[in-house]
């Protein structure tokens, strides 16, 4: 299911957007890191489509994918449910500044691929990056094992109710996995995999969507309003059984054979950008 790496002449080649190095020992040529701006993305939108776009992250040969499967479900439920809409609105208003880095050397296979959270604080359209997380490795495939930068939040923002960028509960994601193939025009499309906590924070706009359904009559909302206040809470939603479930913990990134962080598949259209 992973989708496989093409050595595109973007990610390849030195371009004006990358920053080279020189080669080191036992590399055949010019070292180059490309940044990426991240410009849209896509969620699943049904259990396939989850599985399609999901790592097995932890090594147990079992697809991972929880939390897209969550947001295919709540979509096939809720009309209004649209996480992917506005994550692609605040990144092309570019509030969100959210990048991918690409390390190459000329004539390898070996790359290395990041997942970078950025600011561009005086709108020149040159982003500087403020956290890039740790490189994911690979020979050709799929980059593996890093850890990724990921506005998680706005993955929980079904209705747009995220007024600003400072609210979206940025993670850093475990088990960062990578695959890259050939976009539409200068566009790169990466598939993204990896584990992350989904704290309090990342849980509140999802808690505030379902407060919306609830007074359109929702009974899985009420269900979960446990003290019939007409206001469901991050706390009603993680003590609800049913909610509980969906939110089990499903990749074990530590190796202690008990899973500790949820997964989360997508896929991201990326283009070639100048940072500071």
């Amino acid at each position: 299911m992973w989708v496989r790496l093409l050595l595109l002449p973007s990610l390849a080649l030195p371009l004006l957007a990358c920053s080279e190095s020189p080669a080191a020992a036992g590399q055949s040529g010019p070292c180059s890191t490309e940044a990426l701006r991240v410009s849209s993305i896509h969620l699943p939108r049904s259990g396939g489509e989850a599985a399609a776009l999901g790592f097995d992250l932890d090594g147990d040969r079992v697809v991972d994918n929880q939390l897209g499967a969550l947001s295919a479900a709540l979509a096939a439920v809720y009309a209004g449910w649209d996480p992917e809409l506005w994550l692609t609105e605040r990144l092309g208003e570019r509030d969100v500044q959210w990048l991918a880095l690409v390390d190459r050397c000329e004539g390898e296979r070996d790359w290395r691929a990041r997942l970078a959270r950025g600011i561009d604080a005086d709108r020149d359209g040159r982003p500087e990056i403020v956290d890039d997380g740790m490189p994911a490795s690979g020979d050709g495939s799929v980059a593996a094992d890093g850890v990724g930068l990921v506005p998680v939040g706005y993955f929980a923002d079904g209705g747009g109710l995220l007024a600003l960028a400072d609210d979206a509960a940025w993670e850093a994601g475990l088990a960062l996995t990578v695959a890259a193939r050939e976009g539409t025009d200068d566009d790169v499309t990466l598939t993204i995999g990896l584990a992350v906590e989904l704290g309090d924070d990342a849980l509140a706009p999802a808690a505030a969507f379902l407060t919306a359904e609830l007074e359109g009559g929702s009974r899985f909302a009420a269900s979960i309003d446990r003290d019939h206040d007409g206001v469901i809470t991050v706390p009603e939603l993680r003590a609800s059984p049913a909610v509980a479930t969906l939110l089990g913990a499903d990749v074990d990134t530590d190796g202690d054979g008990d899973a500790d962080r949820l997964s989360i598949g997508f896929s991201v259209q990326a283009r070639s950008v100048v940072t500071e």
